[in-house]
């Protein structure tokens, strides 16, 4: 029955825990520094983890159109992976790769002109990227943007319903637990 009311608790906590915008790269990245942009979106979402080291090669930026950095992530990305040739094999085998393709999750900024790659201090790869001119309110410009309430309206509609939903599932499982003779 614990492990009912922990189940219940959590997913009311999970539930209040909102997305952030991110942008969303598909990208791939060759060893010769050449990056083949495969897709990209504006969605709703968690920033990447990125993974990091003492040689941290790669960067990240953000630019503004006024060329400002609005964020720089530094991370290691190597080429090579590391695979154990059978259950009884105690040293990894060295697998080489010539190129590497993920996703990479990068906060979502509503000034944001540009999203540039960097290895060792040298840009290889630059994305402008499109301005939301189709949405655009009367007297909004990308440095000053009109706060649109149905947004967060939104929002609070599907967190509150998103609990509500959730309070429904705990009664039925306690209601259910009563049920059975207070079985534990």
């Amino acid at each position: 029955m614990k492990t009912k009311y922990f189940l219940v608790s959590l997913m009311l906590v999970l539930s209040l825990a909102n997305a952030a915008k991110i942008y969303e790269l598909h990208l791939t990245i060759y060893k010769n520094d050449t990056v083949v942009l495969n897709g990209f979106d504006t969605r709703e979402g968690e920033v990447s983890i990125f993974p990091t080291s003492e040689d941290n090669n790669y960067e990240f930026r953000i630019i503004s159109g006024g060329d400002t950095t609005l964020f720089s992530q530094p991370f290691h990305l190597g080429f090579v992976a590391y695979r154990f040739q059978g259950p009884n094999a105690t040293e990894p085998s060295v697998v080489p790769y010539d190129q590497v393709e993920d996703y990479w999750n990068l906060p979502y900024y509503e000034n944001a002109a540009l999203i540039q790659l960097f290895h060792d201090g040298r840009k290889i790869f630059e994305y402008e990227l499109p301005q939301q001119t189709a949405e655009e309110e009367p007297g909004e410009t990308p440095e000053k943007p009109v706060e649109k309430p149905f947004d967060s309206n939104l929002i609070i509609c599907a967190t509150c319903g998103s609990i509500a939903i959730l309070a429904l599932v705990a009664y039925a499982l306690f209601r259910y637990a009563g049920k059975k003779g207070g079985r534990k």
